[in-house]
């Protein structure tokens, strides 16, 4: 059972989410238990056109995330 939550954006505007514990904001961010990190969206081949790829996921769940919560973005396009 996982007891350590992930970190809290603590705000958010288009292309730029201040995440607490970081002293510099990420363009996107993935965050989960106990970290955060910047989303490379040309990691995956992430592009509004498919879409979040399975790849993205699978690192949220490898540091440990039980539930994943995806969105489509500001202009609702993802």
């Amino acid at each position: 059972m996982i007891t350590t939550k992930s970190p809290e954006v603590t705000a958010f505007e288009w292309g730029k989410v201040t995440v607490a514990g970081y002293p510099n904001p990420f363009r996107d961010a993935k965050l989960y238990p106990g970290g955060a990190c910047a989303w490379d969206w040309a990691e995956t081949g992430t592009h509004h056109v498919p879409g979040i790829q399975p790849a993205d996921v699978e690192t949220l769940l490898e540091h440990g995330s039980g539930i994943v919560i995806l969105t489509k973005g500001v202009h609702e396009r993802l």
